[in-house]
C-alpha cells in the first residue's frame, strides 16, 4: 500500500476520495507469507417469508490484518460524520429514508473503503430455489447456510498462495454457529489446499466487531445490487458496479441458481 500525505483527521473526504482510485494490495506484499483475515457474515433467512428476504447466503472480505485496521479505522471516521455508531443494512433503510444526501455521501465512503482495503468474496443463492432443493432432499433446517459457508471457505483456501494462511471471523448465527465451525474443519481436513485455512472464530456481534459490519454491508449490497440489475439510480448501482466486477471476473462470487443448488455436495451430512 502506497503511503499518501493526506491527513485522515483533517480532510477525511479527500482521503477517501484517494482511496476511490482503487488501490490493492501490490504483488510485493504477496510474495512472503502473510496472514490473511475474513470477516463473514450471513444474510437471509430460510424459514423468512419470501416478502421479506429473496435470498440467502454468506459474504464478507480477505485482506492483511494491517488492511483490517485502516478500514476500521475510516470506517469508525465515516459513521462519525454521518451521525452514526454502528452500520447495519438493515436499520440503515430508515436512515436512507430520513437523510438521503447523507446516506449518500455514507455510501459511496463506505464502498471507496472496501474498494481500498478489502477484497470481498461471497455466496448466495435463491431462497425459493433452495427451499425446493431442500425439500427434495430432505436436508435439515440448521443446514440452511451450508452451500453458501462451504463455498466460501473452499475458495478462500484456493484464492491464496501456498505458504500464506487464512484466519476466519464468522459473524453470531445462533441456528448455524456449529455447523460452521464443522464445515470449516471439514473444508480444512478434505479440501487439497485445506491446510492453508488457519483457523476459525464464530459466534462475533457486528456491534462490537466493527468488522462484520463491513461483511453486512458487502453481502447484503452485493444480494440488494444483484436484485437490480437495471440501473435504478439507487446507491446499490453503483455498490455493484464499482466494487463487484473485478470480483466476478476473479471468481471470488458466487449466484446459486436452483441447478447449482441441485448438483451441490455437501462436504459433511
Amino acid at each position: 500500500m502506497s503511503n499518501t500525505a493526506i491527513s485522515l483527521k483533517s480532510e477525511p473526504d479527500l482521503y477517501l476520495r484517494t482511496l476511490a482510485r482503487g488501490l490493492k494490495w501490490r504483488e510485493p506484499d504477496l510474495i512472503a507469507f502473510m496472514n490473511f483475515w475474513t470477516y463473514l457474515d450471513d444474510t437471509g433467512s430460510e424459514d423468512a417469508k419470501i416478502y421479506e428476504c429473496l435470498y440467502i447466503g454468506v459474504g464478507g472480505g480477505i485482506a492483511p490484518l494491517s488492511y483490517w485496521e485502516q478500514a476500521e479505522m475510516l470506517w469508525n471516521v465515516s459513521l462519525a460524520d454521518a451521525g452514526l455508531d454502528v452500520f447495519h443494512v438493515k436499520s440503515f433503510k430508515n436512515f436512507e429514508r430520513d437523510h438521503p444526501e447523507k446516506a449518500a455521501i455514507l455510501i459511496d465512503k463506505l464502498s471507496s473503503i472496501v474498494k481500498a482495503y478489502v477484497s470481498p468474496i461471497g455466496a448466495f443463492g435463491d431462497l425459493q430455489a433452495y427451499r425446493k432443493v431442500r425439500d427434495s432432499k430432505g436436508w435439515q433446517a440448521y443446514r440452511g447456510l451450508d452451500f453458501a459457508t462451504q463455498w466460501c471457505f473452499e475458495r478462500l483456501a484456493s484464492r491464496v498462495m501456498d505458504h500464506d494462511r487464512v484466519n476466519v471471523i464468522f459473524a453470531k448465527t445462533p441456528k448455524y454457529n456449529g455447523r460452521v465451525v464443522e464445515i470449516f474443519e471439514a473444508v480444512q481436513e478434505q479440501h487439497p489446499y485445506g491446510y492453508r485455512l488457519l483457523d476459525i472464530v464464530p459466534n462475533k456481534v457486528p456491534s462490537t466487531e466493527k468488522r462484520l459490519q463491513l461483511a453486512d454491508f458487502v453481502i447484503s449490497g452485493f444480494m440488494r445490487g444483484w436484485n437490480h440489475r437495471h440501473s435504478t439510480g439507487e446507491w446499490h448501482d453503483d455498490f455493484l458496479f464499482h466494487l463487484y466486477q473485478t470480483s466476478l471476473n476473479a471468481g471470488d462470487w458466487k449466484y446459486f441458481s436452483g441447478v447449482d443448488l441441485k448438483n451441490y455436495t455437501p462436504i459433511v451430512d
